[in-house]
């Protein structure tokens, strides 16, 4: 279940999904047969929809006109409201957000007062936001309704909180909160710019500003954030901890201060996924890492060394992947500190990676380290479960680009020049499982697949299945030939792995010795 179903009714929700597929297919004109067969709708209740948007989106954006062609299709080119403006307008015009709004921003917030100022009932309030009540469930949160409250963790609450803006706001940015805070907010956003390096990316999003205004609104209202001694693996020894500069901007009593900083300045070193290799935020958190070798850091080179004994035969350092030691010591700072998952809105039961991939060698050799922790490492068995599917989702990467069974061997025929020749080359190399050879017919069994630009030789062996044309004139040649290739990767190279995925022998990691406990 996705944020648009907790906020949305069924019916707002089936808009949006059919409003998010208008925005993301090829700009083109469509009738309203091809709508319907993409949505499996029936053509009436295509037609009507497609009448009830092209009203909604003029309301929307003044400058925008109908999208309607001659005979009743549509034209997605004249489409401009973008699909967060589109997610805005309609949650905010439901009663989950409208509900969270007011308790948010508003002095001593009441059920009573709010459901007499949106003529609703509490039965229909207590109804409208079931699933949202059972999301918090999952973390241990729940809504407090005589004095309207989300109750529990506290940092739980304001992630929640903040996801729920960031989504829902994401174009009209911090602009929705009312004047006064946002010149609070921007005082503090200045602050934390000047003396804190942060997260390259962070500097082209308002993700800062949505995070300190939920600081600042709960603060107000009196919910703090309590201390931890575990932020010290994050604080201790850091240069980079200058958080002390946001004090007098916080009204927060001195006592409850601290929990405040740590946990903002958790939060300013809890990034996205780092997905570049020289980020100067990647290379300053592992120099603080290296240096002080605290418990996050040991854990994930020690599991690492195991792994990359028992999997990759010692002939990869792993610990040498910038990419990957940096993400998985970042996952860890944040399953150590919040004792639990991110509360993300997508909930995905099955790790990525497993539907792909199955439970494979090396998935069970990270579950048996995570189920036979050291001693010493004890204080991340509440975790386990979270950090098992994260490191096998991180370094099975490595592994598929390792283990020549599970690469996909791609005989590349071009009759173009080299140069094109070479660059085809390298992109499809950069996927870790493609691992591409110039075409010879001589070997021509040793390839798994073959892609070609010439249409005799294709002609010549479509019938076998394994071989693949393209035309690199046609501008959406690389996803198509793109998904054909995953299409036959999964059925033909992964279908084996996953059928014998569940009989692969556990094997006791290396380095573990009798000491160890089972959690």
């Amino acid at each position: 279940m996705d944020y648009e179903q907790l906020m949305l009714t069924k019916t707002d929700y089936s808009f949006y999904q059919f409003y998010e597929l208008l925005d993301k297919i090829r700009p083109a004109v469509y009738t309203v047969n091809e709508l319907a067969e993409r949505t499996e709708m029936s053509y009436q209740k295509t037609y009507n929809m497609v009448q009830d948007i092209n009203q909604q989106v003029q309301a929307y954006l003044p400058e925008q006109k109908s999208f309607l062609t001659e005979h009743g299709g549509v034209d997605t080119r004249k489409l401009f409201v973008s699909l967060d403006r589109y997610r805005f307008e309609i949650i905010q015009a439901n009663l989950p957000f409208k509900l969270l709004w007011y308790m948010l921003t508003t002095e001593n917030p009441t059920i009573e007062i709010f459901c007499k100022d949106n003529d609703v009932s509490k039965s229909t309030v207590f109804r409208k936001l079931k699933l949202f009540n059972d999301f918090l469930k999952r973390f241990k949160l729940h809504m407090r309704y005589k004095n309207l409250a989300i109750v529990g963790d506290e940092r739980y609450t304001r992630l929640v909180l903040y996801q729920v803006m960031r989504i829902t706001a994401r174009e009209q940015s911090i602009n929705i909160f009312p004047p006064e805070l946002r010149e609070e907010v921007q005082q503090v956003h200045n602050l934390i710019f000047q003396n804190i390096d942060v997260f390259e990316e962070l500097h082209d999003t308002e993700d800062i500003d949505f995070v300190v205004a939920i600081f600042l609104l709960r603060e107000h209202h009196g919910f703090y954030v309590n201390n931890d001694s575990r932020y010290q693996a994050l604080t201790a020894e850091n240069p980079n901890y200058n958080i002390d500069v946001l004090a007098p901007m916080l009204d927060v009593p001195e006592n409850r201060l601290a929990g405040e900083l740590n946990f903002a300045f958790f939060l300013l070193n809890y990034p996205p996924i780092f997905r570049d290799a020289n980020s100067n935020f990647l290379q300053r958190t592992l120099r603080f890492y290296s240096r002080t070798e605290n418990i996050i850091w040991s854990l994930v080179t020690d599991c690492l060394k195991v792994i990359q004994h028992n999997d990759f035969n010692d002939e990869v350092d792993l610990t040498q992947d910038r990419l990957l030691l940096g993400n998985l010591l970042n996952t860890t700072l944040g399953s150590y500190i919040l004792r639990g998952p991110f509360p993300a809105f997508t909930y995905v039961p099955i790790n990525d990676s497993v539907l792909r991939f199955g439970k494979n060698k090396l998935y069970l050799d990270i579950d048996y380290y995570f189920n036979h922790l050291p001693q010493n490492f004890r204080a991340f068995s509440s975790v386990k479960d979270q950090l098992i599917n994260a490191f096998y989702q991180f370094i099975m990467r490595n592994y598929v680009s390792y283990d020549k069974n599970y690469q996909l061997k791609i005989g590349l025929y071009m009759e173009e020049s080299n140069l094109t020749y070479q660059d085809y080359r390298d992109l499809l190399n950069g996927i870790p499982y493609f691992k591409v050879a110039p075409y010879f017919t001589k070997f021509a069994e040793q390839y798994d697949v073959v892609v070609t630009t010439s249409a005799s030789l294709y002609r010549k062996h479509a019938q076998r299945g394994n071989y693949f044309f393209f035309d690199v004139e046609t501008s959406d040649i690389l996803g198509g030939l793109y998904q054909q290739l995953q299409t036959y990767y999964a059925k033909h190279i992964l279908g084996g792995h996953l059928k014998n995925s569940t009989s692969a022998s556990k094997t006791k990691p290396a380095g573990q010795d009798d000491t160890s406990s089972e959690n």
